[in-house]
């Protein structure tokens, strides 16, 4: 039976994944303003693609607020990113607080991978799939290593292939944005950029669903460690008395 050493405290991942949650959140209104930015920009842009007459000043106002949406969307972009990785560092620590052996990833490396080139590309998906296999909230209180058995969720594979996706579209308008010069073509951009904005909202939601169903995880099998422990605790001061 695993023994009852002292492992590291457990601190809960709720408050940061709480603030995660919230800046996903403004990042998903923020994609939905661009949506509808978007659609008036289509809207002037096939004005002038039929040589519809338009005013000048509606051109700088549409051009100045697509600007801006984009501004604001990638700041919340990078904040969000950061405290996202604050969230992974912490509830990636807490699976030693819980006893189990056989990790293949530290905290730091969990972090670390999202850096790497190409590797970057699966790491993120894989070590997101330990945290939630090794914070089964049902521990095996015989076998430290029980937990590399547990299933894993299709939530993890669906939120990890959609961001990847909307990383492929969103590398795709920038680089149709450097050879965009017409009206058609600027339309067609336009267009496409819409598409990338309503694609982002996909993971978006899952990484919400994600976080707070791992956190819900970990919180229960610390519960439930912690009152196994108490209880063999109890158990053995009565045996000793």
């Amino acid at each position: 039976m695993v023994s009852n050493r002292r492992l590291d405290p457990f601190e809960s991942a709720r408050t940061i994944g709480l603030v995660v949650i919230t800046l996903v959140a403004i990042g998903m209104m923020l994609d939905a303003a661009a949506v509808g930015v978007g659609l008036s920009q289509a809207s002037l842009l096939s004005d002038i693609a039929a040589r519809r007459p338009f005013a000048q000043v509606d051109a700088e106002a549409s051009d100045a607020r697509v600007r801006l949406v984009a501004i604001l969307n990638f700041l919340v972009f990078i904040v969000t990113g950061i405290v996202f990785l604050v969230w992974i560092h912490r509830a990636h620590k807490n699976l030693t607080s819980f006893g189990v052996s056989g990790l293949e990833y530290s905290p730091r490396w969990a972090v670390g991978g999202f850096f790497v080139p190409f590797l970057n590309l699966i790491r993120p998906f894989q070590v997101t799939r330990e945290i939630w296999k090794a914070s089964n909230p049902h521990p095996d209180y015989v076998n430290a290593m029980a937990w590399q058995y547990s299933a894993s969720s299709p939530l993890i594979g669906a939120w990890w292939g959609t961001w990847i996706l909307s990383g492929v579209l969103g590398r795709l308008v920038a680089t149709f944005s450097r050879d965009a010069k017409t009206a058609d073509s600027l339309l067609s951009l336009t267009y496409f950029s819409i598409v990338s904005d309503i694609v982002n909202l996909i993971p978006a939601v899952l990484v919400i669903l994600l976080i707070r169903a791992i956190n819900e995880r970990q919180e229960q099998k610390h519960e439930r460690m912690k009152s196994f422990w108490e209880q063999r605790s109890i158990e053995a001061e009565q045996a000793a008395g």
